[in-house]
């Protein structure tokens, strides 16, 4: 995979934004029953990602394959958006971490906020089902989901 980091506003990827969160509504926003509100929503959360991330990305034939949204931290990365097909997502985001793992040469475990309303049951299943190396944790009512290197 040819992992891309994003520096500026780009069409493209504005636009994988935009469908994914349409179709799949990880966020309350993304339920608004007005079109025009939902869109501005939408587009204001992926400014707030453009300029306060670390935005990285693979496409194939101008189609966004994988993206993800990060914050760097002293003790660990936190994920803050990210997206893929649902057959790939676990694979695509497996090689992200190895991938900046070895870029930035540190063992930072990979920790997000699992924030998502609708279908929460269904998403929740879906990543104990496919991804092995997901640990769950509660943090004050809030789910957490972590990875770190060396598996622990």
């Amino acid at each position: 995979m040819n992992f891309q980091q994003l520096k500026n506003d780009n069409e493209m990827i504005a636009s994988a934004v935009m469908d994914y969160c349409v179709r799949s509504k990880p966020y309350d926003f993304c339920s608004i029953k007005s079109q025009s509100l939902k869109i501005i929503q939408i587009k204001k959360y992926y400014e707030f990602l453009l300029n306060e991330c670390d935005i990285y990305y693979c496409s194939e034939n101008k189609k966004v394959t994988f993206f993800i949204a990060i914050s760097n931290y002293d003790t660990h990365i936190e994920i803050q958006f990210i997206f893929s097909s649902p057959f790939d997502i676990e694979k695509n985001f497996r090689v992200f971490r190895e991938f900046h793992w070895n870029k930035f040469n540190h063992n930072k475990p990979f920790v997000g906020e699992v924030r998502r309303h609708y279908k929460l049951k269904t998403y929740l299943n879906y990543i104990k089902k496919r991804d092995k190396n997901a640990k769950f944790s509660l943090d004050n009512g809030k789910i957490l989901v972590s990875y770190s290197r060396d598996g622990l």
